[in-house]
């Protein structure tokens, strides 16, 4: 029944305008931002899972950083380690030249100097041997009294952490290698003395390294769990809260369509009074 008093087409016409113009203004954020939520009321549930996993893939890239900077140190222990490894073989090659029963005491001086000086290098390289300014290996670091210890955290979680262990191997005080100061092979003697010494120190050797060794698997393993997991987080992330564009655009396109549509709705509504009234004049 046609009325002039309420004009109930115009006000549905512009109750779906309405609704309409907020779903526009609502894709739109969404392709501009990228974010499928970009408030609470969105999908709550949503936001508090995928604000938690955002946080978790956050600190995995710095867990998945902090395993590489473990295995920079663990590298560099291990490089200075294999050098001193390197100068123990000498030495061990000394001490026998030195037993030998064609040397006069000229010739075991003469042995006896580059001995000393590769003694000297060992705790010289015990001494250089540095990770970001600490030292690794000459009991300079902080340590636990026979080791330089560091932990790292590899993992969201306080818990998540691995220790490396790098033994003290410096030829001074009490380091690993102490029992190789004062040798000398300036006789056969001591240079049979010096042998035996050399081969504990070679043994001691191989155990530090055998412990870096161990700890950079562990530390690679570790960092290739923490990447995975990286990746999931952010995926699962994006899958919660990133706007999926190319369904968002065929939404933004469908409204945009009705709000058109509603407008023009809306103008013929409004002239329906006035077309009332035309009906009074004549």
């Amino acid at each position: 029944m046609p009325i002039i008093t309420a004009n109930i087409a115009a006000s549905t016409a512009l109750r779906y305008t309405n609704i309409n113009t907020e779903l526009q203004n609502k894709y739109l954020g969404q392709l501009s931002s990228g974010s499928r939520v970009q408030k609470s009321s969105d999908d709550a549930a949503s936001l508090a899972i995928g604000s938690k996993l955002k946080s978790d893939a956050a600190s995995l890239s710095q867990a998945s950083i902090n395993a590489s900077n473990a295995t920079g140190l663990l590298n560099t222990a291990d490089g200075g380690l294999a050098q001193i490894g390197d100068i123990l073989q000498r030495l061990k090659v000394l001490t026998t030249q030195a037993q030998s029963g064609t040397n006069d005491t000229t010739s075991l001086l003469n042995i006896n100097k580059e001995f000393q000086d590769l003694l000297s290098e060992i705790n010289s390289i015990a001494t250089s041997t540095r990770y970001n300014g600490v030292s690794l290996l000459d009991g300079n670091g902080v340590t636990n009294g026979s080791a330089y210890n560091a932990t790292f955290l590899l993992g969201t979680n306080s818990s998540d952490t691995i220790i490396t262990n790098v033994a003290n191997i410096g030829t001074s005080g009490t380091n690993g290698l102490s029992a190789v100061s004062g040798l000398s092979v300036t006789s056969v003697s001591l240079a049979a003395t010096a042998s035996s010494a050399i081969d504990s120190a070679i043994s001691t050797l191989s155990g530090a390294r055998a412990q870096v060794g161990a700890d950079l698997a562990r530390v690679n393993y570790r960092q290739q769990v923490v990447n995975v997991a990286q990746e999931n987080a952010s995926a699962g992330a994006s899958t919660l809260l990133d706007a999926d564009v190319a369904s968002v655009e065929s939404q933004y396109t469908n409204v945009q369509v009705l709000t058109e549509t509603g407008i023009a709705a809306l103008q013929k509504a409004n002239a329906i009074p006035q077309e009332l009234l035309n009906l009074l004049k004549s």
